[in-house]
């Protein structure tokens, strides 16, 4: 809860799996009243009956705030990729997802693939044989 949600400059996913992290929602969104240990209701239901409070309190501020005070809290979130910010989302820049159109100039996915150096490791001793330093010759 309430997961994918409309701040005011786009979207943003965030989630509470624990009590905690209800406990720190309700905090975040400036509702500590909410914060009740003994209620019979579940995470997922007591933020069905706090949705309106939530979403309007989440398109009042923007993506990365939202983001900013989640990450505090220790809530799970995340931005929402679409077209317009996909390649600039931290862990599509670190492993260079996206290269420069060289006739165009404009942002492409890069290969699906990566292929580096193989970096194989020497291969195991066969089943049933006992383990011997490599690299040694037979007495003579």
């Amino acid at each position: 809860m309430p997961g994918v949600a409309p701040p005011a400059d786009g979207l943003v996913d965030i989630g509470c799996g624990t009590a905690q992290q209800w406990f720190d929602l309700c905090a975040m969104v400036g509702h500590p009243e909410w914060i009740d240990e003994d209620s019979p209701l579940s995470i997922t239901e007591l933020a069905n009956l706090y949705a309106d409070e939530i979403y309007a309190w989440v398109r009042s501020h923007p993506v990365d705030e939202i983001r900013e005070l989640a990450t505090a809290f220790r809530i799970p979130n995340a931005p929402v990729a679409n077209g317009s910010n996909i390649a600039s989302l931290d862990h599509f820049r670190e492993r260079g997802s996206f290269v420069c159109n060289a006739r165009d100039g404009f942002q492409q996915p890069a290969y699906p693939y990566r292929m580096r150096p193989a970096q194989l490791r020497e291969p195991g001793p066969a089943p049933g044989w006992v383990s011997t330093p490599r690299c040694t010759r037979p007495p003579a």
